[in-house]
């Protein structure tokens, strides 16, 4: 077992003490490993919108620079998702999307420059979370605890109040 691995084993053992049934992963900076992701049903609040997918149908807004990527990638709007967590990064079903955040890039955005396409994305992300991450996150953890979401292990598609939403409850 690597450290990784005895560290969440532990974290484990202290939420199973506690009765923890269902884990929130908000600002869970590292990648879960499974010892942790197969203890407890989960949900992690990502800065992008996971419904997107590239060519080859792969989501195309994944990991911590998402919001770079998308505004490199010219889209117009952006939202917040929150996902049930798996072993892979930002790869689990959508439960829920945020209302969308457009896009206002200053007259010195320049591609080509990492320094201001590092400062306009850390810009865009915390205004997204003002308005997706912080209204779907905590929603998302309420709408589970009261029943509202489902899950079938056998198509990965989540339900929301009964309804199949394979992108997930669209909020705003």
């Amino acid at each position: 077992m690597t450290f990784r691995q005895e560290y969440e084993q532990r974290i484990v053992e202290i939420f199973k003490a506690f009765g923890v049934r269902f884990v929130a992963y908000g600002g869970y900076m590292l990648i879960a490993t499974p010892v942790l992701v197969h203890a407890f049903p989960g949900i992690n609040v990502h800065p992008a919108d996971l419904t997107i997918h590239d060519e080859n149908g792969y989501r195309k807004y994944t990991g911590d620079d998402a919001v770079a990527k998308a505004l490199l990638a010219g889209e117009k709007f952006l939202k917040s998702t929150t996902h049930i967590m798996t072993e892979k990064v930002d790869d689990g079903p959508v439960c829920m999307r945020s209302a969308p955040l457009e896009v206002s890039l200053p007259s010195d955005w320049d591609t080509n420059n990492p320094k201001i396409v590092k400062r306009v994305a850390n810009e865009h992300q915390n205004r997204l979370k003002e308005i997706g991450d912080l209204v779907i996150f905590p929603k998302t953890i309420l709408d589970w605890s009261l029943g509202k979401f489902g899950f079938d292990t056998d198509t990965g598609i989540v339900h929301y109040e009964g309804k199949s939403i394979p992108y997930g409850f669209k909020v705003g």
